[in-house]
């Protein structure tokens, strides 16, 4: 890409940011920032970038969301809390690697930004099994702990990192073959493999990562270019599009590097070739501690056929068939839905201004022994999706 093409795209995406209104979400602006001093210019935008952001944080120290962010200028308050991990994770890069090319002023922005992150993700409460935002929260705390030179939220982050770890070994990936989240891990992963202080973590997430790609490979549907499978936040209902996931493994395959510049060794690409060779092959797997949290695959020539024995939210596919033919070719997925919505074509709006689909969350018992699936459901009053709204009474 040349210097004109990238201002070029720069220009547009500043124009996308200064019109966006209500509407601006917070994350385009650190994302701005960063791409704009990697090319050297618009140095008085990115001034204007991080000034924005700063009004968008929580900077009431009496605020229970002290130091995170609304996720969008229409917010009256932090709402989703993931903010301030999506922002640390792009402004720690700039920080770490672009500080110096910064004006004065942008640099004295991000390092206040930053420094004020460090309470926000601390004020952050996460889950052991929100795997993709716990990964990310590991990643930050060490990051910014070292950067900082904050060393107790170093040592937070690295003590994350290890809890995930065992928790991941005994029970699996607890998102589990998300396509969209899936990507959100191994940037993480990569970030810790490749940037952490501490060499135990950097070989924690280098295994972490080899665990991933290997159950990417296991359940990957070559004649659809998808991840198959029951899997679990999915927000494409029509074919389970895993475009970028899909370009990530060609990529890895071909030993290129990631977009965080990770390059996966031989021994692993070999093992991801010989496993995806196995056709026809049934993937049995865990991704959870908790009865019924498991799934199973069978993968042939045409077709594959997943199901889950349990629900984990209202975005899971639990009974799925894939047909070859490519990746526009729709899929199979039975959904227990309670709006007339079942491709999540009209959802619903939150007060935090996040739309999802919120299908009903049933009741799930099934048995899979290969291509045979037999899988009851069962939708009653505790299975409404959670919603903001009030429950219809119907």
């Amino acid at each position: 890409m040349t210097i004109q093409t990238m201002d070029s795209q720069l220009d547009r995406r500043w124009g996308e940011i200064q019109s966006a209104g209500p509407d601006l979400g917070v994350r385009s602006l650190f994302s701005f920032a960063h791409e704009a001093v990697k090319s050297g210019s618009h140095a008085l935008e990115i001034e204007e970038a991080y000034r924005t952001a700063i009004e968008l944080q929580d900077r009431d120290p009496a605020s229970s969301t002290y130091g995170n962010f609304r996720w969008y200028r229409k917010n009256d308050r932090p709402q989703d809390l993931n903010a301030v991990e999506f922002c640390t994770s792009v402004g720690i890069l700039t920080w770490n690697g672009y500080r110096d090319q910064l004006t004065d002023e942008a640099r004295s922005q991000l390092e206040d930004l930053l420094r004020m992150n460090t309470t926000g993700i601390r004020g952050h409460k996460v889950l052991v099994t929100y795997t993709n935002i716990f990964i990310k929260k590991s990643w930050n705390a060490i990051a910014l702990g070292e950067a900082l030179d904050a060393k107790d939220l170093a040592e937070e982050g690295y003590a994350m990192f290890e809890e995930w770890c065992a928790y991941t070994s005994n029970n699996g990936f607890h998102e589990y073959l998300s396509p969209t989240y899936y990507n959100v891990d191994l940037d993480s992963l990569e970030k810790i493999a490749l940037h952490a202080g501490r060499a135990k973590e950097r070989e924690l997430a280098e295994k972490a990562i080899r665990h991933l790609w290997m159950d990417i490979a296991a359940n990957w549907f070559d004649p659809a270019e998808r991840l198959g499978g029951a899997h679990s936040r999915d927000y494409d209902y029509l074919t389970g599009n895993s475009e970028r996931l899909g370009s990530r493994l060609e990529a890895m395959m071909e030993g290129k590097p990631s977009s965080e510049g990770y390059v996966c060794d031989d021994t692993l690409r070999a093992s991801v070739k010989s496993i995806r060779e196995l056709v026809p092959r049934t993937v049995c797997q865990s991704w959870g501690d908790e009865m019924g949290q498991t799934a199973s695959q069978y993968v042939g020539t045409t077709f594959s056929i997943g199901s889950a024995c349990a629900s984990r939210h209202n975005m899971d596919k639990v009974l799925t068939v894939n047909f070859d033919g490519g990746p526009t070719v729709p899929m199979i997925n039975l959904i227990m839905d309670g709006r007339g919505d079942p491709y999540g074509v009209n959802p619903v709006t939150e007060e935090d201004g996040h739309t999802k689909s919120r299908h009903l969350v049933p009741f799930v018992a099934s048995v899979q022994r290969k291509a045979e699936v037999l899988c009851v459901l069962s939708a009653g009053p505790d299975t409404w999706a959670p919603l903001i709204a009030p429950r219809p009474k119907d």
